[in-house]
């Protein structure tokens, strides 16, 4: 079985994770420091082992899904895994902190900040298919949805300017433009009743409104 590569960080990120817990300020950095890249990479860890579970083939049940994964986040397997690239002897730090590098929290904390610092850098693919290589050599990384993977779109979010009802197809706006609020006052100051009825052509998506004033004038 062969080990998958290390992906590889480079430059700050890099001197960050291996001088360890050297700030717990926030620094000039796109990442702050390594706590929070820390808890980028437990998140992302856990979402890639869910995912490779949850694809497995036979399908396990939720029960089943649930003690892997748990036995998966685990510091034995943090441990296992840091060890198998030698990450603890690349740590610098104070003697104190070297110390407890072999607790529970501290592999833990070790594996997550690395997890968080290749997200950060590469994206979730590499993270993806170095962690499932990990869990399962022989196996084919799982396969990720489309709008996950590096260069993907992502439909925008419409802003405040883009009402969404507007978007969806919904009725044409209820305030009239000036024009027809000054028509409807006329009428009214002559008594005369007049409704207006609204049609809308073409698709729904995009569809085009018109409105016809039905009454006497």
């Amino acid at each position: 079985m062969a080990t998958p590569p290390l992906p590889a960080l480079q430059d700050q990120i890099l001197i960050d994770v291996f001088c360890y817990r050297l700030s717990s300020g926030l620094t000039d950095t796109p990442y702050g420091n390594t706590i929070r890249l820390a808890d980028l990479g437990r998140s992302v860890l856990e979402m890639v082992i869910m995912t490779k579970l949850f694809y497995e083939k036979p399908m396990l049940d939720a029960r089943d899904i649930t003690i892997r994964k748990d036995d998966l986040l685990g510091a034995d397997t943090a441990s296992k895994w840091l060890g198998i690239y030698e990450l603890k002897k690349k740590v610098r730090g104070a003697p104190d902190v070297l110390s407890k590098l072999d607790s529970p929290e501290e592999s833990l904390f070790l594996l997550h900040s690395y997890v968080g610092a290749v997200y950060s850098t590469q994206g979730l693919k590499v993270v993806n298919d170095w962690i499932c290589k990990l869990i399962d050599p022989d196996s084919e990384p799982t396969s990720l949805p489309e709008n996950t993977r590096a260069g993907s779109q992502v439909a925008p979010v419409p802003g405040p300017s883009t009402p969404v009802r507007a978007r969806l197809g919904s009725p044409p706006p209820q305030s009239p433009p000036a024009a027809l609020a000054q028509f409807n006052q006329l009428m009214a100051t002559q008594f005369k009743k007049i409704e207006w009825s609204a049609a809308s052509v073409g698709p729904s998506h995009q569809p085009t409104w018109s409105a016809s004033c039905i009454g006497e004038y």
